[in-house]
């Protein structure tokens, strides 16, 4: 006998990702939830070779990652304002115009992708990540009720996509 297949999702499997449920591990006791994030855009540019009057254009040869950026709000105990802000000044200290070293700055970061079930469905491992830019809004008292949003803007040497196995239901 056919197996019948029915219009819409069978099992939670089917459903498609949600925009919302996603976050990311800064370090081993600090995760961010995010309320938005771009993921990297993954290019690769053509290399031309020149051989005599014929030009020819190789792809594939050379691979960019684009910008990470990730919006979070800024909660009362600060742990998180205050590791990023730490984490931004090993790159380039303010106070002692000094510049910090590679090894010391970038990190390999994890953004957790999940699923209804709240298991972890997708991830993305950005390798070399480091804060470029940390933007906090300006304060203003006529807007009693909003929240303050803090954008990091992130460069990544390479990004990685992690699809994780399920099994049929």
């Amino acid at each position: 006998m056919a197996e019948q297949r029915v219009m819409g999702w069978v099992s939670p499997l089917q459903e498609p990702k949600r925009l919302n449920r996603f976050e990311l591990l800064l370090s081993d006791n600090l995760r961010l939830t995010c309320n938005s994030c771009t993921l990297p855009n993954i290019s690769l540019d053509p290399v031309e070779i020149h051989r005599m009057h014929n030009k020819y254009k190789i792809s594939g040869s050379k691979v960019s990652y684009g910008d990470v950026t990730l919006k979070f709000y800024d909660f009362v105990d600060n742990s998180a304002a205050n590791e990023l802000d730490a984490w931004h000044k090993s790159v380039y200290n303010l106070e002692t115009s000094l510049m910090g070293f590679p090894k010391d700055y970038k990190r390999d970061l994890t953004l957790l992708m999940y699923g209804p079930d709240h298991s972890v469905v997708e991830s993305w491992l950005f390798k070399g990540a480091w804060p470029r830019e940390i933007t906090r809004p300006g304060l203003d008292w006529k807007d009693s009720q909003g929240v303050i949003e803090v954008t990091l803007n992130l460069c990544i040497d390479e990004a990685r996509l992690l699809l994780s196995t399920t099994t049929k239901q």
